[in-house]
C-alpha cells in the first residue's frame, strides 16, 4: 500500500502512472486521472468532477500453479455539483484470475519447506487449475433538498453489485460456479 500527500493546483487535471516490478516476476501498473471543470447546466453554475483509473498485476509465482495470472481493475466517478444539488455516478469493476493448485508434495519423507529452491515443482498437484472472480459495483447518488421541511440536504443512493466466481480444475470446463447479484438503496 502506498499513500502520499502533496499540494496541487485544483484547477489543473492530475494524472499519475505507476509501474512496479520485482525479481520474482511481479509486474503491476496503475493509472489514475482526476479533473474538475466549471460547467453551467440549466442556467445554474456548477462543477463537474471526473475521476477514472486502471490497475493491473500479474506474477509468475514460485512454483507451478501458484502464479497470479491476471488482476485488472477499472474504476470511475462522474460528479456534478451545484450549491444545492450533487449528482454522482460511480463504477468499479475487477477481474482476478489466480492459480489454484491442489498443494505441493515434496519428494522424500522429510522436508523443511516447499519454498526452498529448487522447489517441489514436479510434485505440484493440479498445476493447471485456476480460480477466477469477476466483480462489478455500480452506484448512483443524488444529494440535495429531497425531503420537504428538512433544513439540511438529504442523500439518496442506489447500488447494484454483481460478483461471480468459478473454479476450473484443468483449464477446461468450469467445475464450480457461483454468482451473487445485489440491489440496494439508501436514504440519509
Amino acid at each position: 500500500m502506498h499513500t502520499s500527500w502533496r499540494a496541487y493546483e485544483p484547477k489543473r487535471p492530475v494524472t499519475e502512472l505507476r509501474y512496479r516490478f520485482d525479481n520474482s516476476g511481479l509486474h503491476a501498473i496503475e493509472a489514475g486521472h482526476s479533473q474538475k471543470r466549471r460547467l453551467d447546466l440549466f442556467g445554474r453554475p456548477g462543477l463537474l468532477h471526473l475521476i477514472f483509473g486502471y490497475g493491473g498485476r500479474k506474477a509468475d509465482g514460485v512454483y507451478d500453479g501458484s502464479r497470479l495470472r491476471k488482476e485488472r481493475r477499472i474504476w470511475g466517478r462522474l460528479q456534478y455539483q451545484t450549491n444545492d444539488w450533487t449528482f454522482e455516478l460511480s463504477d468499479r469493476s475487477s477481474l482476478y484470475r489466480i492459480g489454484a493448485h491442489g498443494g505441493a508434495i515434496p519428494p522424500g519423507e522429510t522436508f523443511s519447506t516447499i519454498y526452498a529452491l529448487p522447489v517441489a515443482g514436479s510434485s505440484v498437484r493440479a498445476p493447471n487449475a485456476q480460480r477466477k472472480t469477476v466483480r462489478n459495483d455500480l452506484t448512483a447518488r443524488v444529494r440535495g433538498p429531497l425531503v420537504p421541511l428538512l433544513d439540511r440536504r438529504a442523500t439518496l443512493s442506489a447500488g447494484w453489485t454483481s460478483n461471480a466466481s468459478d473454479f476450473r480444475p484443468d483449464r477446461g470446463t468450469t467445475d464450480t460456479t457461483w454468482t451473487v447479484k445485489m440491489d440496494g438503496g439508501h436514504l440519509r
